[in-house]
């Protein structure tokens, strides 16, 4: 079947599930929720800073801290993982847990470092990060309006 322009945003309106490539395994990626977006800032929040104004040697920089970038893993599969269950702490957050980590595994192990970025840009694309900046400044900016503190009356 084709895939034409309409397709795709009437696919992205309807938030249909979308099939989509890593290495040799497809994976079928839910519609983006809050939760998403929540926990895969929370893993992308496990990477090591980089300074790239100061790194002289890239080569060097990438072999010393490769091993604290398992979370890169991580990001991806709390993005393809069906974000249900990944809020709270009870039995369905465990299972939640354990596929992200099994499948952050398989994809550390089996996917080339191409197909994992084009894999993350692909999926950060699809997370409406627009949509929920402009939730968060509406709804400062409706805290911004509320009353802080009482006041007795007649004062």
């Amino acid at each position: 079947m084709r895939h034409t322009t309409e397709k795709q945003v009437a696919d992205t309106i309807l938030q249909q599930p979308k099939r989509m490539k890593i290495g040799a395994r497809y994976y079928t990626v839910s519609a983006p929720t809050t939760a998403h977006l929540i926990m895969a800032s929370a893993a992308i929040s496990e990477l090591p800073y980089i300074d790239i104004d100061n790194q002289q040697n890239v080569l060097e920089y990438v072999l010393k801290e490769a091993q604290h970038c398992t979370a890169i893993g991580k990001v991806l599969a709390t993005m393809l993982v069906s974000a249900r269950g990944s809020m709270g702490r009870g039995l369905l957050h465990r299972v939640w847990e354990w596929r992200v980590a099994r499948l952050s595994r398989r994809l550390m192990e089996r996917s080339s470092n191409d197909d994992m970025i084009k894999a993350a840009y692909e999926l950060l694309s699809r997370q409406q990060v627009q949509s929920f900046f402009a939730l968060i400044a509406f709804l400062g900016g409706v805290n911004m309006t509320k009353p802080t503190k009482a006041t007795a009356s007649g004062q």
